[in-house]
């Protein structure tokens, strides 16, 4: 067996230019024709690859995430979990009935597995929603409205509203979010209307109720795998739910790795998940998804430079610029958070005046230089949280104006000088701050240097560790100052005010914040159901807060990136932090290692799929693979010398020029097993001319075809009269005037011959659902629109079996990524090139590089000549600096000599 090396075609043209400039890759040839059949450069042998024949492949692209993450698994329940680690895997495995757009930056609300948004009451206590029908849960189970009851009850069980629940046990762990701040349920009961509807009934109305169904916890479990009375078990038990993606396992090192000792030292835990083939929505790309826990971060961003994980959720600033100079990578945009840091002043020690200075000394631009990926937060809510208004009178670094503070208190009074300042100690206070972190550590020393300056004694007080940090925070009579986070569960401005804000909130105000204004402004925030009414009250909150209350002092607002490998696109980083890799798509086809798929990588989708209406190059390159003419240019030829194709021989004139006789050949058949004849060459030239609307038949609401011109004369004229059949295989074309070029007519892509068995007579082929019905090598086999067209070879193909079985031409619209799939072996052919690429690709052992090369498309100034006389014309034409423009500013073109570019029929280049 003969032995074929596999190397990737790059073919590089130059074009004729006069001012504008393209690149586009052709064989040799100055037509817009791609031939994968006659071209020599893809000629080895005349005949398929088995699996096993074809040549082995290093490039391989495969749908398969393995992403490297800080922390694994607190619990696998959603109802035992309030981490966002934790919710990252189960966000992978379960849905909510609504959700939040990922892909908007807004995140609005939209269904999720209800199917569409719910309704209220007139008295907003009932919220009713109807349920997607067909969904399975992963174990087979049918999600219905009572499995959504079953949740709910499940939840109720486990807060113990039942009363049922055994002393000792934890309550769900988000309890306060099930909550108004006086402890009331949000939700009484839940009601089964019918298999497919269920209704919530709440206690009083509650604002923030879609919102709220939005949040992880709210996840839909099947009730037949999961324990009703207690919590799945993180280590043996089983998430089961309705997601793409089904939960395999949580593994540590030692179960994965018993031999392998070092692997420890790179991850902890892996966490594994698979594609669930039954869910409901189209399948996820992704097949396989891992989440390795590597704790270090500096480890989890080399391991993504070293290619060992493929997917970086939240990339650390040291290493942005190295992400952003590698090819391998993309790098998103910085995303700010719906996260809060704040320095909380305990409320009943430190007052109203005290904290508006304490607001006004802190230099944040330092504190956010420090942390290094923030922005200053402008308000109590996160500008990308709902009704957040960034443009209030909010504090900056306004040492001045601290200082006058004070000085109205009766502190500082005349003082001119900073030293005086400094050695001033008008108030100690205690600063309470979690000493085993440096950030937080740094802060409160950077914090304490800003308050020495308006005469304010800081006393840092570390706590050990997180837990006594925990205790501590619920004894405020111990600490004036700490700082804090708040991160959405939700987005929702409730979600941030209430808890922090509420003098009913527990285990959130740690400021001890009570003020009644604000009570009642926040409890008519939630009664509000109409948004314009709602984002009114939430501005009154908001600089009631900002610019006179002023319990907090708002620091800084967190923000983040992404990296992950070149192969993945779609995946887009939100606020709320919450991971989405459903809409992670291969940025190119999966490739397998003995892939025989040869792809082209093309920067266009096609515009049409019917060659009676294509006039775009993408379109007509993808067409000629499965369409034949009766006639076609010799690409082998440089003057490309018209041949016979579907015809036996060129065809014949009468003496005065309107009749043309072709004899066909005999033995073709269409790819749907049509007999090609003289019948199917009238056929399909009668639909051209029924598109062109020659009998005046055309609908209203069917456009006539894009290339209507070329097959008429300029004055309207059809070139063709009729066609009529003389034999089987001979068709005679009458034309309404002589036409010289008409052979060259028929060599155009516009005069394939399609099946009549197959092809809709009077519509368009479907672009993306109809069928494509041919003669050429290639038969169509489908077109995912704006990734890739799939044809394979024609075994009863009339001139014998294609080279190539199976083609693919992949669509990469940006030309970065074009380069990277090209030189990574991804695909096999690339047009258009980019000749700056010229050199890297020459390197490349695995490339051969074809060209530069010229083409017959050119650019031209069009000058009116009705107000532009000769002279002018002349004048302009002389005074452009072509060598210039060629040289400088294009680069890859060559000098228009003539109208007729060369490899056109007659051109002449020795004119001045």
């Amino acid at each position: 067996m003969k032995s074929i090396k596999k190397k990737k075609i790059l073919i590089l043209t130059t074009v004729l230019i006069i001012f504008l400039f393209t690149v586009v890759l052709q064989p040799f040839n100055f037509s817009n024709s791609v031939n994968f059949f006659d071209d020599p450069k893809h000629k080895e042998e005349r005949r398929f690859f088995d699996d096993n024949e074809y040549p082995k492949q290093s490039s391989v692209i495969e749908p398969k995430i393995v992403a490297g993450v800080s922390a694994g698994i607190a619990s696998l329940d959603p109802l035992d979990t309030w981490d966002s680690a934790s919710f990252d895997v189960i966000d992978q495995v379960t849905e909510t009935l609504l959700k939040y757009d990922t892909q908007d930056p807004n995140l609005p609300i939209m269904p999720g597995l209800a199917q569409k948004m719910g309704y209220w009451s007139i008295d907003n206590l009932n919220y009713t929603l109807e349920l997607n029908e067909g969904i399975k849960f992963h174990d087979g189970t049918d999600f219905n409205a009572s499995a959504v009851k079953w949740n709910f009850d499940r939840i109720h069980y486990l807060i113990n509203e039942t009363g049922e629940m055994p002393m000792g046990m934890q309550h769900v762990m988000w309890e306060s979010l099930l909550r108004f701040g006086d402890g009331t349920l949000i939700i009484n009961n839940t009601v089964v209307i019918n298999n497919t509807a269920i209704k919530f009934v709440l206690n009083r109305p509650f604002a923030a109720f879609e919102a709220l169904l939005c949040f992880s916890g709210f996840s839909m479990l099947s009730p037949t795998s999961t324990p009703d009375t207690s919590y799945i078990d993180t280590w043996t038990g089983d998430l089961v739910g309705t997601g793409p993606f089904e939960y395999e396992g949580y593994y540590t090192i030692e179960d994965l790795y018993p031999t392998d000792p070092l692997a420890a030292f790179l991850h902890t835990e892996e966490i594994w998940f698979k594609r669930f083939e039954n869910y409901w929505r189209s399948l996820a790309e992704i097949e396989e998804l891992k989440f390795l826990v590597i704790p270090d971060q500096y480890s989890r961003n080399e391991l993504l430079l070293d290619g060992e994980i493929n997917f970086l959720l939240s990339g650390s600033n040291d290493f942005r610029d190295q992400f952003m100079s590698s090819p391998e990578l993309v790098v998103s945009d910085y995303v700010p958070q719906a996260t809060l840091y704040y320095l909380a002043m305990n409320n009943i020690n430190v007052n109203r005046t005290f904290r508006e200075a304490i607001s006004y000394a802190i230099d944040y631009e330092d504190i956010i230089n420090y942390h290094g990926q923030a922005t200053k937060a402008k308000s109590i809510l996160p500008e990308n949280i709902l009704y957040s208004n960034p443009n209030l009178d909010y504090p900056i670094f306004n040492l001045s104006l601290a200082r006058s503070k004070m000085q109205s208190m009766g502190y500082g009074l005349g003082f001119t000088e900073d030293w005086e300042w400094l050695d001033a100690d008008f108030k100690q206070t205690t600063y309470m701050y979690l000493g085993s972190s440096q950030f937080f550590s740094e802060t409160a020393s950077m914090i304490s240097d800003c308050l020495d300056l308006i005469g304010i004694e800081v006393i840092l007080d570390p706590a050990i560790d997180w837990g006594e940090f925990l205790n501590r925070l619920y004894q405020p009579d111990t600490w004036n100052l700490t700082m804090m986070g708040w991160g959405a569960d939700y987005n929702d401005p409730s979600n941030f005010i209430n808890p922090l804000c509420s003098n009913t909130s527990e285990t959130s105000n740690y400021a001890q914040v009570n003020d009644p204004y604000l009570e009642t402004l926040m409890a008519e925030g939630l009664n509000l159901t109409d948004p314009s009414l709602r984002e009114q009250k939430y501005n009154e909150i908001q600089q009631y807060l900002v610019e006179y209350l002023m319990p907090y002092a708002w620091l800084f607002n967190p923000t983040t990136y992404s990296a992950y490998s070149r192969i993945f696109t779609g995946y887009q980083p939100n606020a709320l932090g919450r991971i989405n890799f459903y809409d992670v798509q291969l940025r190119y086809p999966a490739k397998t290692q003995n892939d025989p798929t040869f792809r082209i990588g093309m920067q266009y989708d096609i515009a049409t799929l019917d060659p009676h209406d294509a006039w775009d190059s993408t379109s007509i390159d993808v067409i000629e693979q499965i369409t034949e003419t009766l006639l076609y240019y010799n690409l082998s030829d440089p003057e490309l010398e018209i041949i016979p194709k579907l015809a036996t021989d060129l065809g014949n004139w009468s003496v005065n020029g309107l009749n043309y006789t072709i004899n066909l050949r005999s033995g073709i058949t269409f790819h749907d097993g049509t007999e090609f004849n003289a019948s199917s060459v009238q056929w399909s030239f009668n639909r051209v001319a029924y598109f062109m609307n020659i009998t005046g038949s055309l609908p209203k609401d069917i456009l006539t075809t894009q290339f209507d011109s070329l097959y008429r004369w300029p004055d309207g004229t059809p070139i063709i009269n009729r066609t009529e059949v003389i034999g089987q295989f001979k068709i005679r074309f009458v034309l309404n005037r002589p036409y010289a070029p008409f052979e060259g007519l028929l060599c155009f892509s516009g005069s394939s011959i399609l099946s009549p068995t197959s092809t809709p007579q009077l519509d368009y082929i479907d672009t993306f659902s109809g069928d494509l019905i041919g003669t050429g090598p290639y038969v169509f086999d489908n077109n995912e629109q704006g990734k890739e067209i799939n044809l394979h070879g024609y075994e009863n193909y009339w001139r014998g079996i294609p080279n190539l079985n199976k083609i693919k031409f992949v669509i990469i619209q940006d030309p970065e990524d074009r380069k990277y799939a090209m030189s990574n072996g991804f695909i096999d052919l690339e047009w258009p090139s980019n000749l700056n690429n010229i050199e890297q690709y020459s390197n490349n052992s695995n490339i051969n590089v074809y060209g530069p090369q010229e083409i017959s498309s050119f650019y031209y100034i069009g000058m009116n000549n009705k107000l532009i006389n000769d002279t002018w014309r002349e004048a302009i034409s002389y005074s452009i600096n072509y060598t210039y423009l060629i040289e400088e500013i294009i680069g890859n073109a060559k000098r228009l000599k003539t109208p007729i570019p060369k490899g056109i029929m007659y051109h002449n280049g020795t004119l001045d």
